[in-house]
């Protein structure tokens, strides 16, 4: 009986045994997770391979960058994965583009479910298949005669559906959009802390592949006086203290570049060496530029009689960020009646429709006293400097001489970048991810898209292949 009774206790020990391996099987969710994912490329994924292939030779046969996530995961060596399947394609001429890559996808059987629609006219088409979206092909154009695509200076990196070699925009471009990522907030969404750690992540890798070789990759320039008109550094140095005193201080307008990273910390201020007229002053704000340019101009005539003779004028550049439609980065000059201008302040216009997280300094100005002001977080300061060095290409690209000047300003600007970088190795991550002090309104881009296509006039009609022969 007693034998019996161990016999069946050794069976139902068994039973429990296989059941134990069961649910530790459960358990080991990431093993259950990789499964599930190939699964899903078996299964639905693998469907598309033909079609992307297709669109990896059109790219490679045609001049078209990879950009978005499929372009951030072949720089970053990720392995082919079911999020993969959704490319974003960057090309002038795109609506011809665009036309010839639906019908060629539509020759491969001849799929009826396949069309291109219009987002926004001119710049944004979607290809749809079965339904799903697959891609996307934006407008990379022209500007100034200076094609763009040869400005971002593309990386050759093997397509995961073919052996070919497609390009993919570089590393500093998509810093400019990760940081961008890294200082929106996420706390009010699900999963929003896993979103900054993925992007911080990804931070990583890629500042590690593109900051090593950057300085003499990137030929850019900057807004230099070429043209000297009757006023002296020191009118020049006072006149951005005096911006600073009326306009900035005690606002909501943020301060970025030179003076934020130069005022920011002691540890800053030790390590870079730069004149107060060689600062370049640069703030963020949602203030009309008409409206900043009668401040300044009433600020200057109340404190500096010796320039009154010049005006103030602004000119607006469109940046031509892939990731940034909405982005306009206004330049202040002092101009005179030759024309000839020197400029005084950036003025970007993000918090118009982005948050900004931002942290308050006391910012010390010769002979003007020391006054509370905004600054952005590093995050903020890292974007606006990869920003700089994508303005100095696109200068440099329509043509200048001063390539000495170039030199040292690409120098100052890496140099910035890696202090940055060191002190974000010594800050707590709940300044980093900071849960308050945000200036700025958030407009969601997907519905100031559809308010952009709403307002315009004319719109592509949708093409199938099937039926517009």
């Amino acid at each position: 009986m007693l034998i019996f009774f161990i016999e069946k206790n050794i069976k139902y020990r068994y039973i429990n045994l296989n059941k134990y391996k069961m649910y530790k099987q459960f358990m080991d969710i990431d093993v259950l997770i990789c499964e599930a994912k190939q699964i899903v490329i078996k299964n639905d994924r693998n469907y598309y391979d033909k079609y992307l292939k297709v669109v990896e030779e059109f790219c490679n046969e045609n001049k078209i960058l990879l950009g978005g996530q499929i372009g951030m995961d072949l720089l970053t060596d990720i392995q082919l994965n079911k999020d993969i399947y959704q490319y974003y394609l960057y090309t002038d001429n795109t609506f011809e583009m665009a036309k010839k890559l639906v019908n060629k996808l539509y020759n491969i059987e001849k799929n009826n479910s396949i069309f291109l629609e219009t987002i926004l006219t001119h710049k944004e088409f979607n290809i749809q298949i079965n339904t799903r979206l697959i891609i996307k092909i934006f407008n990379l154009g022209i500007y100034k005669n200076v094609y763009l695509y040869d400005l971002i200076g593309p990386i050759d990196i093997k397509g995961y559906f073919s052996n070919l070699m497609v390009q993919v925009i570089s590393g500093e471009v998509y810093l400019i959009d990760i940081y961008r990522k890294l200082y929106t907030p996420y706390a009010d969404k699900i999963g929003g802390y896993k979103t900054y750690s993925y992007y911080r992540d990804i931070e990583k890798n890629v500042y590690t592949k593109t900051i090593s070789g950057l300085e003499s990759k990137i030929i850019g320039g900057y807004n230099s006086y070429d043209k000297q008109i009757n006023i002296t550094k020191h009118d020049i140095t006072d006149i951005k203290n005096i911006i600073i005193k009326e306009i900035i201080s005690g606002s909501d307008n943020i301060i970025v570049g030179d003076y934020a990273i130069i005022d920011a910390n002691n540890e800053l201020s030790e390590n870079i060496k730069k004149t107060d007229d060689n600062k370049r002053l640069q703030m963020i704000s949602n203030m009309n530029p008409n409206d900043v340019k009668l401040l300044i101009q009433k600020a200057i005539k109340n404190r500096l009689q010796s320039i009154t003779n010049k005006n103030i004028i602004y000119i607006n550049y469109d940046l031509n960020l892939p990731d940034d439609f909405r982005i306009v980065k206004y330049i202040f000059y002092i101009s005179d009646n030759k024309q000839d201008n020197i400029s005084i302040m950036d003025m970007f216009n993000s918090s118009l429709f982005e948050l900004i997280p931002y942290k308050n300094i006391f910012l010390k100005l010769k002979n003007f006293g020391t006054y509370r002001v905004k600054i952005g977080n590093y995050y903020v300061l890292l974007r606006y400097k990869f920003i700089d060095l994508w303005s100095m290409k696109l200068i440099l690209n329509l043509g200048t001489s001063d390539n000495e000047f170039i030199e040292k300003k690409i120098k100052e600007i890496l140099n910035d970048i890696k202090i940055i970088q060191n002190n974000i190795k010594n800050t707590p991550p709940i300044e980093l991810f900071q849960l308050d002090n945000y200036v700025g309104n958030y407009d969601d881009e997907y519905i100031a898209k559809k308010k952009i296509t709403s307002d315009t006039k004319f719109k592509h009609k949708r093409i199938y292949p099937s039926i517009d022969k």
